[in-house]
């Protein structure tokens, strides 16, 4: 676009959804035990990039001349074309859906709700309405810095203030669930069987109040190698102590996908008084998950809390990235000049409370360094260090990368990564 003239940039949205069905709401299906299910093809990204292009809609009303959303890998079809666009961002902020082109689907990817339910031969025995994970940051590149210029509040105006009939909101799931039972495994269908009646699973959605509340976090940043630890917090607004049973579940996700089985459970019976708060914590150790997880995994977790008199179940999930151990990289002076070499110096410490056996530290970066740079270490003990002195020199000016990588077991386990931006001058 640029080379025709038109003015361009590049949109990353984090935690962006993929809505196959056109209804601009994220489906999402749970067992009772907090194990996402399978059912849905609609999912959420941990990131999707498209571009804007600025043009004037002479198709359209002023209002809609400006930036335009364009996708250059849709996952879609558009009238049966894999095609996405352009779609005004006035539109998909002002929720006009009939503004063209594929103003629903973009909506939903940056704005739309995550509706979760939970199952149970069939029915729908609990539900929750995320309004907040899709779209939690969109942003492009600042001009002439390397950091972001926040786009967000042009994407996403004030959420519709008046929320749909709850009858409906029954009906709907219903539908949902009968689609969904068809699609059940035959392990998965003996567990959840399709329910006869829609005034079945009325009756036992009748049966539920607003008493209960539940939230799901993590505490502090998960830490590849380190324990993931998890908070539940319960608040009972009734007037009468209770009886919980609480279900907690963890799986990898693929980032563009639904997630695999269970890596992780946890089962409690709780006691919480009335008109009270609890807190439940949950550690999940490396050895659990040293096999499942890698650098920049996704992990679905979930938490069920079931109340066997009332017949309540209330879902809480949340979806976050392993984060890693940080490399430092340093170069020598303030500017990196063409043809002039310079030293990066590249050094990680153990912070971990376990031996790193066969550590191997590696640096490389196009245009600045020729092949791969390694330093290696039988044995690297809790708080020791391994560090690497390299030599660069950049053929061309321009924004370089350095990228250094520490893995042990014989190079086959990457426990951190980190990057390094070079700005290279001509002179």
């Amino acid at each position: 676009m640029r080379v025709l003239g038109i003015p361009s940039r590049v949109v990353t949205v984090f935690n962006a959804a993929h809505d196959t069905d056109t209804n601009t709401t994220i489906e999402e299906y749970y067992t009772t035990t907090g194990e996402k299910l399978n059912l849905s093809k609609d999912s959420i990204w941990n990131f999707h990039v498209w571009v804007e292009c600025w043009m004037k809609r002479s198709d359209l009303s002023p209002e809609f001349d400006g930036w335009q959303v364009v996708d250059p890998t849709p996952q879609e079809k558009s009238e049966e074309i894999f095609r996405c666009g352009p779609c005004p961002v006035a539109a998909i902020r002002q929720r006009c859906f009939r503004v063209p082109y594929d103003t629903p689907f973009l909506y939903a990817s940056v704005d739309g709700d995550v509706r979760r339910l939970i199952m149970h031969n069939g029915l729908v025995v609990g539900e929750k309405v995320d309004t907040e994970t899709v779209g939690q940051l969109i942003c492009t590149k600042s001009i002439g810095l390397n950091i972001l210029n926040d786009l967000t509040n042009t994407y996403k105006g004030l959420k519709k203030l008046q929320r749909q009939n709850p009858r409906c909101v029954q009906y709907s799931a219903q539908r949902m669930v009968c689609r969904a039972t068809s699609m059940l495994s035959a392990d998965v269908r003996s567990e959840h069987r399709p329910s006869n009646s829609l005034s079945s699973a009325e009756n036992y959605m009748g049966q539920m109040s607003p008493s209960l509340e539940v939230s799901l976090t993590t505490e502090g940043l998960p830490i590849l190698g380190k324990s993931i630890r998890l908070c539940v917090k319960v608040t009972n607004r009734s007037n009468q102590a209770r009886t919980l049973r609480e279900n907690v579940s963890a799986q990898l996700k693929e980032y563009n996908s639904n997630p695999e089985k269970s890596f992780w459970k946890a089962q409690k019976e709780v006691h919480i008084q009335a008109n009270k708060d609890l807190t439940l914590h949950h550690n999940i150790p490396y050895s659990d998950y040293e096999s499942i997880l890698a650098v920049d995994s996704v992990v679905n977790a979930a938490v069920v809390m079931q109340d066997s008199m009332t017949n309540e179940s209330i879902l809480s999930a949340q979806e976050f990235c392993m984060s890693c151990l940080p490399i430092t990289l340093e170069i020598e002076g303030d500017s990196v000049q063409i043809k002039k070499e310079k030293t990066a110096h590249v050094t990680f410490t153990n912070q971990l409370d376990r031996p790193l056996s066969g550590a191997v530290l590696s640096v490389e970066g196009s245009g600045l360094l020729y092949g791969k740079q390694e330093a290696r270490v039988g044995l690297l003990q809790p708080g020791k260090k391994i560090e690497k002195k390299v030599s660069i020199k950049a053929a061309s000016h321009g924004t370089k990368l350095l990228v250094a990588t520490l893995s042990h077991s014989n190079n086959s386990i990457t426990v951190s990564r980190s990057y390094h931006k070079v700005t290279v001058k001509a002179t």
